[in-house]
């Protein structure tokens, strides 16, 4: 199957493919045959009509499944015949034919994957990087292990303290304002964190359990809504459940409770993630390390083109002043 491949400037490339009338015959007669088993021809039972009359009654049918069957043909072999041809689009077709000695034809054009050619750059010597694990790193994940397994206790007869869960019924009421209170019941939060607006976190220091606390907040001045702009919000706090966290010692029972033998597993189980987090961090320097240096190549080998095309550029000039003057 003869076919030319020409490659423009922009990445495009134009396809001309020609099949043989041989070949194309003999996917017509099998599209025909396909198409005779089930073919419905006046005279005739589905399936026994004679092929010259299936011929006949479905001559545009064929045809057109012809074409698409032979495009697709075409296509494969020339894939396979150009292995660094990369489409990036599907091929618009440009021409779809079959010539007078029975043969078919097509032209495409497609985009594809640009091909760049790096320059030499020398040898390349990778950093070191360090794939030891020190035994503060492992005590360091210990402790957020041990962190990730605490929970949360009654704090009985304990007063509010950042750091601890507190559960409370809340209402707040903006002032001078018809609008109904807002309420939430039950809410929880930790005390001291961001979410916890430091108006509230500082009115339920000390409270108990029981206890009512009351806390302003005045709202910004550039608020979407000008109804509440800069006005104050009074909110009307009833602390219902104080909890403290609970973190379990770094010890055999931490390790026991994660599934394994003892604290000297944990520890080489800790120390074998932290390695394979090295390992991969490394790896991903290693390869931002060497396309930065190719990077680097290219942007010389682009200086040094620049340079020659500007050395050429003015060469040409001054070749024209010469003769320039000389015509005077």
């Amino acid at each position: 199957m003869p076919y030319s491949v020409t490659r423009a400037a922009n990445h495009t490339v134009a396809i001309t493919a020609n099949l043989e009338p041989e070949a194309v015959t003999r996917e017509r007669e099998h599209i025909l045959r396909k198409i005779r088993r089930s073919a419905s021809v006046p005279g005739f039972r589905p399936g026994k009509a004679p092929a010259a009359a299936v011929r006949t009654r479905y001559a545009s049918a064929i045809q057109e499944e012809l074409q698409e069957h032979l495009t697709g043909v075409l296509w494969h072999e020339i894939l396979d015949g150009e292995s660094d041809l990369q489409p990036l689009t599907d091929p618009e077709i440009r021409d779809l034919e079959f010539s007078e000695d029975g043969g078919f034809r097509f032209t495409a054009e497609l985009e594809v994957r640009p091909h760049y050619e790096l320059p030499e750059i020398g040898p390349l010597e990778l950093p070191p990087i360090s794939l030891e694990v020190s035994a503060a790193e492992i005590d360091d994940e210990l402790v957020k292990v041990a962190e990730e397994q605490s929970v949360w206790e009654p704090a009985e007869g304990a007063n509010a303290a950042d750091g601890m869960l507190i559960e409370v019924d809340l209402e707040g009421k903006v002032e001078d304002s018809e609008e109904e209170p807002y309420s939430e019941k039950d809410a929880s939060f930790v005390l001291g964190s961001d979410r916890v607006p430091p108006e509230i976190n500082e009115a339920l220091q000390g409270a108990a359990v029981g206890h009512s606390r009351t806390a302003s907040k005045t709202l910004p001045e550039d608020l979407e809504d000008p109804a509440k702009a800069g006005k104050t919000v009074r909110y009307e706090i009833v602390v219902k459940g104080l909890k403290k966290k609970v973190v379990p010692e770094i010890d055999d029972d931490l390790a026991v409770t994660l599934g394994l033998e003892n604290l000297e597993d944990l520890r080489q189980r800790i120390s074998g993630v932290l390695e394979n987090q090295k390992r991969s961090a490394r790896r991903s320097g290693w390869r931002r390390f060497i396309l930065d240096h190719l990077e680097q190549g290219i942007d010389q080998g682009m200086d040094l083109r620049r340079q020659t095309a500007a050395r050429a550029t003015h060469a040409t000039g001054s070749v024209v002043f010469f003769w320039a003057l000389a015509a005077c």
